[in-house]
C-alpha cells in the first residue's frame, strides 16, 4: 500500500551521478548504461524543477564534482541542497538529514549509482531514519540485481516514468 503523500512534502536524492562512476558502467541496451541512467536522472530533475521539488546532490566528496548535465539544469534552481559524504550512506556523519528537515520532506525519490552500495545504504537509513523511499530499476545501474530487496523496502516503480505519472496525478496535482 503506498503511503498518503502531500504536496510539499517530496524531496528527489541524486546519489552519485558523479562522472567518475557514471561512465565506468557497463553496456546496457545499446547505449552505456550511464547514458540510460543519466537521460532518467535528468528526466527526474526536469519534473522535480517543474514542480519545484527540493534536490539533493548526494556525492562522494573523493570522486568530482555532480555530472555536468545535471549542474547546468540546476544552476539557477532554488531548494537544493550539495550532501558530501564519506562512505556509502549518504545520512552517515553529513548534513542530509537537516536539509530534508529544512524543506519539511518526508519522501524521497532516488535515483543514482550503486544499486548494491552507495544507494541501497542510503535508502536503508532514509528508511531507518522515517522516510518513505521511491524509486524504480531505470533510476539505477543495472549491476547487482538486487530488485526484490528495493520491492519489498520502498516504493518501486516498473520505470521512472511510471513514478513521476503516479506523483503527477496522486502527489502534485
Amino acid at each position: 500500500m503506498r503511503p498518503t503523500i502531500l504536496p510539499g512534502e517530496f524531496g528527489i536524492a541524486l546519489v552519485d551521478l558523479q562522472d567518475y562512476f557514471l561512465y565506468k558502467v557497463t553496456e546496457f541496451e545499446g547505449k552505456s548504461a550511464s547514458e540510460c541512467l543519466l537521460g532518467n536522472a535528468l528526466s527526474v530533475v526536469e519534473f522535480g524543477v517543474r514542480h519545484s521539488l527540493p534536490i539533493y546532490l548526494v556525492r562522494d566528496f573523493n570522486l568530482g564534482d555532480i555530472n555536468p548535465e545535471i549542474t547546468v539544469l540546476l544552476e539557477s534552481y532554488g531548494p537544493k541542497a550539495n550532501i558530501e559524504k564519506d562512505s556509502a550512506d549518504g545520512f552517515d556523519g553529513t548534513n542530509f538529514e537537516r536539509e530534508i528537515n529544512r524543506y519539511f520532506v518526508k519522501n524521497l525519490l532516488y535515483a543514482g549509482i550503486s544499486k548494491t552500495g552507495c544507494m541501497k545504504a542510503t535508502i536503508s537509513s532514509g528508511i531507518s531514519h522515517g522516510y518513505n523511499s521511491f524509486t524504480s530499476p531505470d533510476l539505477m545501474n543495472r549491476k547487482g540485481e538486487i530488485n526484490d530487496w528495493y520491492k519489498t523496502n520502498t516504493n518501486f516503480f516498473r520505470d521512472h516514468k511510471k513514478l513521476i505519472s503516479f506523483l503527477e496525478k496522486k502527489v502534485l496535482k
